[in-house]
């Protein structure tokens, strides 16, 4: 529940542009997460990709996918892997 509700501030962060407070709180929530909560993290990544993306900021959307694509690999779900990276791959062409 503190991974979800989190998840959410950030991506509220961002949307608003508050980028600072945005990658504060994705620092802690980082810092605190455990193995069972690496498929969520994996999520929120990749929504905060998307977040970024229609934001039209390239940069910040690539590092978001490539950490999703890190948090689905820990966990081994190769479906989210594939899915995030078409996108990740589709961003960078």
């Amino acid at each position: 529940m503190y991974i979800k509700k989190s998840i959410e501030r950030v991506s509220n962060f961002i949307e608003v542009g508050n980028e600072r407070e945005a990658m504060m709180l994705l620092r802690d929530l980082e810092a605190n997460v455990v193995r069972y909560d690496f498929e969520i993290m994996g999520d929120g990544f990749n929504k905060f990709a998307e977040i970024y993306v229609s934001q039209k900021n390239r940069k910040k959307a690539i590092e978001m996918y490539q950490k999703a694509i890190l948090y689905y690999r820990e966990v081994g779900n190769q479906e989210k892997v594939s899915q995030v990276s078409r996108n990740f791959e589709n961003l960078i062409l």
